[in-house]
C-alpha cells in the first residue's frame, strides 16, 4: 500500500510547528501547534462558513485547532484525537476508521471532539 499513499503525500502541504516556532518557545509545545494553526488560518478567508476538521494525537493539535477556530467569524470545529504512539498496525486502522466516518464528520452541522481510545482486534476483544 505504501506506493499507492506516496503520490497523495506529495500533494500535502507538511507543516512543522517544531521547527517553525521551537526558537521562540523553547519549552512551549502548545504555543508551537497554536502559532502553526494560527499561521495557516491567517492565509484563509475570515468571513467563509468553515468546516475545520484536524486529526491529530495529541491535545495539543486538538487546542490549537479550538482556538483557530475560535478566530473565524462561523466555524465548526471537528477534532478527531488519535491514540498516542500506536504502532504502525494501530495508526493504519485508526486512520482507516477516520476514512470510513470522514464523510459523516464532514457533513454534521455541528462542532464534534472524537476520541480513539482503542480498537478492538476482534469480537473476544
Amino acid at each position: 500500500w505504501i506506493p499507492e499513499v506516496i503520490p497523495l503525500l506529495k500533494q500535502i502541504t507538511v507543516i512543522s510547528a517544531r521547527s517553525t516556532y521551537e526558537a521562540c518557545f523553547p519549552t512551549e509545545i502548545t504555543q508551537w501547534k497554536r502559532q502553526a494553526f494560527l499561521a495557516l488560518q491567517c492565509q484563509m478567508d475570515q468571513h467563509a462558513l468553515t468546516n475545520l476538521i484536524a486529526v491529530g494525537d495529541s491535545a495539543f493539535e486538538m487546542d490549537a485547532a479550538q482556538a483557530m477556530g475560535d478566530r473565524f467569524a462561523r466555524a465548526v470545529v471537528k477534532t478527531v484525537k488519535l491514540r498516542p504512539r500506536p504502532s504502525p498496525q494501530e495508526l493504519l486502522a485508526e486512520l482507516g476508521l477516520v476514512l470510513k466516518q470522514l464523510e459523516r464528520i464532514m457533513e454534521a452541522g455541528h462542532p464534534l471532539q472524537i476520541q480513539i481510545d482503542r480498537l478492538r482486534k476482534g469480537p473476544s476483544s
